[in-house]
Formats: structure tokens, sequence, C-alpha cells
């Protein structure tokens, strides 16, 4: 190691890593350095305040956006500080992680242990570098989730993915789960320009970069509203059924509401998107079309082999049993 630079380490040694990773930087700042007279004598902060005008001079400040300059002169100026505020980084990372998809460190994209750790370490350095507030933090988690096809089963995700499935079979359409769960991803995502597309290599900077947008739950609704029109536009009105508040479902409740009666179900669990177009629809196209009504959702229950499990099969045949004991004068 120089003479200037063991000298300049005794008063900033926490500029070790920086001019390490920074060689033209460490270059600029020991042409400084070995003109400085008499730096043992010098005040600190003046001589702090005339390293920083150098530092400020350089290719490396003006290339360099400012959250990445602020990451990196934290870090060689409090090494300490920057100790505890990525322990506090890493925190926020795995309770986010947990908050958005029940993720934590047993199944956190599979990772296990010190590799879920380390993954933590990567996204607490990340947020700091690049001045990510806990929304964009947040996205990030969100995005390498949904790369990495770890499906959640509680948290904010996973409860918006059972909004959307639920929308979904309101309109009486079917959506790939895959899409319903990148959906719920972005919703819960501010969006943002991340780099390091491969999940397989994060700790590595490829200079990668890929746009992870946002959506709303009415883009979501919109998205499903339009299928539903394909779907059954030349039914009804699609559209108009929304702005009034209604779904493809409510103009079909008399067509539930009788399979319910006559099978005893539950009319909200009847799914109808699991449903033959032929049993929804009537008539033909150009003749008229229409959605199936009370006495078509009776004629398909009774086609059903539960149906003869049902209170309603049972009393119809001991009423006929009694009918033709009548009959025959067995009464």
């Amino acid at each position: 190691m120089a003479e200037w630079l063991k000298d300049f380490l005794s008063k900033f040694p926490g500029w070790k890593l920086l001019l390490n990773e920074q060689p033209a930087l460490q270059e600029l700042i020991g042409n400084w350095y070995k003109d400085v007279q008499d730096a043992d004598k010098q005040d600190y902060a003046t001589l702090y305040q005339n390293l920083m005008g150098v530092v400020e001079s350089s290719e490396w400040w003006q290339t360099n956006a400012e959250p990445i300059r602020d990451f990196h002169l934290f870090k060689a100026k409090d090494p300490a500080s920057f100790a505890e505020q990525m322990k506090i980084n890493n925190g926020d990372a795995q309770q986010t992680a947990f908050s958005l998809g029940g993720w934590d460190n047993s199944s956190f994209y599979g990772l296990q242990g010190s590799q879920y750790r380390d993954y933590m370490g990567h996204l607490a350095k990340e947020k700091e570098l690049n001045g990510w507030s806990a929304e964009q933090l947040a996205s990030r988690i969100s995005r390498d989730a949904m790369q990495l096809e770890n499906t959640p089963q509680s948290g904010k995700i996973f409860d918006t993915m059972e909004s959307i499935e639920a929308y979904a079979r309101a309109m009486v359409v079917n959506m790939p789960k895959a899409k319903i769960r990148e959906f719920a991803h972005r919703v819960n995502s501010v969006g943002g320009m991340f780099g390091d597309d491969d999940p397989t290599t994060f700790h590595k900077d490829e200079s990668k970069k890929m746009m992870f947008s946002t959506m709303s739950m009415e883009d979501v609704k919109s998205f499903i509203n339009g299928l539903a029109e394909t779907k059954f536009g030349k039914v009804t009105d699609v559209n108009g059924l929304v702005a009034r508040g209604l779904t493809v479902s409510d103009s079909l409740q008399d067509f539930t509401g009788e399979i319910s009666k006559f099978l005893e179900l539950d009319p909200h669990r009847i799914d109808l998107s699991g449903f033959k177009w032929d049993d929804l629809v009537k008539g033909t196209d150009p003749d008229g079309l229409r959605f199936a009504n009370a006495q078509d959702g009776e004629t398909f229950a009774k086609r059903q082999s539960m149906y003869q499990m049902s209170d309603d099969f049972r009393g119809s045949v001991r009423s006929l049993s009694g009918a033709v004991a009548q009959m025959f004068g067995n009464r």
C-alpha cells in the first residue's frame, strides 16, 4: 500500500472500500493528498471539506445519481451507522415479504438459511443504493416473487388474487391462474424500472433493465369486463350492466336460483364459469339470444344425478307412489 494511502486511511479509515472499488477516484484523491502540506497539522473539518471538493469534481461524482453517491459515501464516512441501517433495511425487506405473500425464511423464493439472509441483504443494499421508498421496495419484492413463481398462500397478494378470481367468476369468464397472479402482483406494486432481471443471479448487476408496471383493481376489472364483452356481447350489453353496478351472474340469478333450490345448494357457491355455453345462453344467433331463465334452471337441475338425492325428488317419488296406489285401489 502506498505511503500516501496509509496516511490518508489513518485519517479517513472508512474510505478504504470506496477507493478500492473506484481506482480512478483513488488516483484523483492521491494526486491531491500528495500535495497537501502538513496534513497532520491541518484542521480535520477543513481537510475533509477539501477532500469533498476533490470528490465532487471527479467523473465518478458527475456520472452517478445522488442516491448512489450517498450510498457509497455513507458507507465510507460512517461504517457503523451504515451497518445499522442495513439491519433496518433487512428487517423492512423481511416484513414486506411476509406482508405481501406470507413469505419468510422457510419459503421465500425457495431460499433457505444463509441464501435467504444473503438475498435480504442484497435487497437492503439495493434499497439504500437506489433511495427506494417502502412502496418501491414492495414493488421490487413483488416483481421478483412473480418471476420466481412462488405463489403466495397468505398476505396482500393472496387476498388480491382472491378478489380478482371472485370478480372473474361474477362476470362468468375464465382467467388462467397465472394471469390472476400476475395482475395481483402488479396491483400490489407502484411499478418501476429494475435492474438484474435474472433472479438466479441476484448477486450480480448484469445491467439488465425491466419495467414492472403497476395496475389498479379498476384496470383489472376493465380487463375482465372486456373478456365478458367478447363472450356475452351478443347476449347483453356488458358495459351497460357494469355501469349499473351489475354483473353477468346477476343476469343469471333466476337460473342459479332454481338450480340451488332443486339441488339444495348455496346459490353463492354455484360457479357459472364452469357451465357450458348452451346451459347459460338460449336461442340462436341472429334470431335472438337470451340468458337462461328460471325454467331453464329447473330443467337443468332435474337432469343432474344429484337431484335424486334431494328432498324435492324424494317428495315427488312419494307423491307418485301414492297416486299409483290410489289408482289401483291399494289405499
